[in-house]
């Protein structure tokens, strides 16, 4: 893993001294890590089952969030690399809840919905982080209960995948174990993060005591070195008198 980090994002985590900056990136390239491996799931499942759309569609998510760690590295800006993962992630979710569940919101959407809400809480900051979050995270379920409401009007027939209303509920499996590998991948980042400080902290305190002793050290010989002030009063006092 260390040599994935230092080939994907090594220019990044040398441009910031933030710890928590680089907890962030660390954790970005560990999810796109993640995704390629988990993602593989859904596309075994739907050669299985038959699903020729969704195997089209499944397999264009899989091959471009396995290139997307690439992508962070000729990027080399973190905001504009997280922006750029939620935004594919985004069209992959939208385009999903079209072909397999347009006109019934099923459990499996709810929980990827969940997911990117957690992840989007924990990795997009400012404006970003509420765009996503609040808005655009939630337009696909909408889509799918509007489309219900009026049966089927927004379907497009081209992207839908007949018959594939009802998934394996095994498939929910996905992104509850992605939501899980999130917050232990949060905590166990922030908590690096934190010991990082705290060794920083130490090393700047073990130097300025150095320093400190240093200084007490100089003064020392100073003053052992130099006439003390009774001393010199008095050979002015004498001066005076010659």
């Amino acid at each position: 893993m260390d040599k994935l980090s230092a080939y994907f994002i090594g220019d990044i985590l040398m441009q910031n001294d933030d710890v928590f900056e680089r907890a962030r990136a660390i954790m970005l390239l560990r999810f796109c890590l993640m995704f390629t491996i988990v993602f593989f799931l859904p596309v075994i499942t739907d050669i299985m089952l038959g699903y020729v759309k969704a195997t089209v569609l499944h397999s264009i998510a899989f091959l471009v969030i396995s290139f997307f760690p690439f992508a962070i590295k000729f990027q080399n800006n973190l905001d504009r690399s997280i922006n750029l993962f939620f935004t594919i992630s985004w069209f992959i979710s939208f385009s999903v809840f079209m072909c397999l569940n347009s006109t019934s919101l099923h459990i499996i959407g709810v929980c990827w919905s969940v997911f990117f809400l957690v992840l989007g809480t924990l990795l997009l900051r400012g404006f970003a982080r509420i765009l996503f979050c609040c808005l655009l995270n939630w337009l696909p379920m909408l889509y799918v209960v509007i489309n219900e409401r009026i049966n089927g009007a927004l379907t497009w027939e081209w992207i839908e995948q007949k018959g594939a209303e009802n998934p394996p509920l095994a498939l929910m499996l996905i992104p509850i174990s992605l939501l899980m590998y999130a917050v232990w991948t949060h905590t166990t980042t922030i908590q690096y993060a934190k010991q990082t400080i705290n060794y920083q902290k130490k090393i700047i305190e073990e130097k300025n005591k150095d320093i400190i002793d240093s200084i007490r050290y100089a003064r020392r010989i100073q003053n052992a070195l130099l006439p003390s002030e009774k001393y010199i009063d008095k050979e002015m006092k004498r001066n005076k008198k010659d």
